[in-house]
């Protein structure tokens, strides 16, 4: 059964900014795994891979072996559906009640399943999450996994054996305060740091000096506290937009030219198939959209159908470009996704329909043929995807903000 979880961990399409699974996952040789690998396992991975094998498995002879199958795969998707609900950035007293819901059924579970595991004080720390989501708001708000993290890099900070010297800090906000020399090395770099940063990222840098950045960075030493002087961590705010005009395909140029005519009755729309741009990079929330050309494991996203809709669909992004067009005396611009959406497979005995809070799906491994016109607002997040079949997949939205 580990076997098979880890090649399916190795099938996965998620995108960069999830947290990945080492190749040997379930072996020592990895260390411990984060909390937030934690988290990517238990949103798709491990699921995922029982339903499959449960799916997959001819019945045998042995009545208690497939029923305590069951209860295997039944206990851990009490625990992903309880996780989905519980560390949503959105949370309501129904959050908290199906939150409540789960965790219990998954704690009960374990005093089924594993009668000598004696339960641990986080089990009952996590029955009382619901209160806390209902005093103080969704979790990440509350949450020390940022104090965690300088802890980690604190210790890997280079303190030279000097721990517990006084010194006195030259900040003149802390001017009478007495530190040690770690401490005050620790805090004088993170302030040299944060400056610079501040400087880089700010818009009276130098463009000659933001340019050169990425290269400079290569050859600086910036792993003792954080990775905030690394280009590539840095969340892109605007959509990077390729300043070459292009020629919309056909298909692609039908569909737009639908879209604006079906909203032209009052002011006529002047279409220039030489006004659309590439965008290379769409940016919503800190993570980034662009095309399957450009990334596939970027361009798997749910959609809004409409802009104020709650219903998501999936789809494989094909392009994303820049539009300018006249309405009527007005020069009008606006982003526009093209993608093919993925059908679902219509199935007698879907193995993923007795757990509806999942949300998990399986379609056919090609997206439609034809083109689907989106404005970029409409897209709503990534998607992680594996093959179910050698004809179909199985895909998941990342929503880690409805739930």
């Amino acid at each position: 059964m580990l076997t098979q979880i880890r090649e399916d961990i190795s099938s996965t399409c998620r995108p960069n900014w999830q947290a990945h699974l080492p190749r040997n996952f379930g072996c020592p040789e990895h260390g411990k795994l984060k909390a937030d690998q934690w988290r990517t396992a238990l949103e798709f991975d491990i699921p995922i891979s029982l339903i499959r094998i449960k799916t997959q498995q001819k019945p045998s002879r042995n009545i208690n072996s497939d029923a305590r199958l069951q209860k295997l795969v039944d206990h851990t998707l009490d625990l992903a559906m309880a996780i989905a609900w519980g560390l949503s950035q959105r949370t309501s007293p129904h959050h908290a009640e199906r939150y409540t819901f789960y965790m219990t059924r998954y704690v009960a579970g374990i005093k089924e399943l594993f009668p000598d595991f004696s339960l641990k004080p986080n089990h009952h720390y996590a029955l009382h999450i619901p209160d806390i989501l209902l005093a103080f708001g969704p979790l990440h708000g509350t949450w020390a996994f940022s104090l965690e993290r300088l802890i980690g890099r604190l210790q890997k900070l280079n303190s030279n054996s000097k721990i517990g010297a006084s010194c006195w800090t030259s900040f003149h906000f802390l001017a009478n305060v007495s530190l040690g020399e770690m401490e005050a090395t620790a805090m004088s770099l993170f302030c040299r740091r944060q400056a610079l940063i501040h400087l880089i990222t700010s818009d009276r840098c130098p463009p000659v000096l933001q340019k050169g950045w990425a290269t400079i960075a290569k050859y600086l030493n910036f792993d003792d506290l954080n990775t905030g002087l690394n280009p590539a961590h840095w969340p892109e705010a605007t959509p990077r937009v390729l300043s070459k005009p292009i020629t919309l395909d056909q298909d692609i140029e039908e569909e737009l030219s639908t879209l604006f005519l079906s909203h032209s009755d009052q002011n006529p729309v002047s279409l220039n198939a030489n006004t659309a741009f590439v965008v290379e990079s769409y940016p919503v929330d800190s993570v980034s959209y662009c095309s399957f050309d450009k990334s596939p494991n970027h361009s798997l996203i749910y959609f809004r159908d409409k802009v104020s809709s709650q219903d998501l669909s999936p789809a494989q992004i094909r392009l994303i470009f820049q539009h300018y067009r006249a309405v009527g005396k007005d020069l009008v611009c606006d982003i526009f996704a093209a993608v093919h959406r993925y059908q679902p497979v219509q199935l007698i005995n879907d193995p993923f329909a007795m757990y509806p809070d999942f949300r998990a799906k399986i379609y056919h491994k090609e997206p439609h043929p034809r083109v689907t016109l989106i404005q970029a607002s409409q897209i709503y997040c990534h998607a992680n995807q594996r093959p179910w079949t050698s004809s179909q997949v199985v895909m998941r939205a990342i929503d880690r903000v409805g739930s």
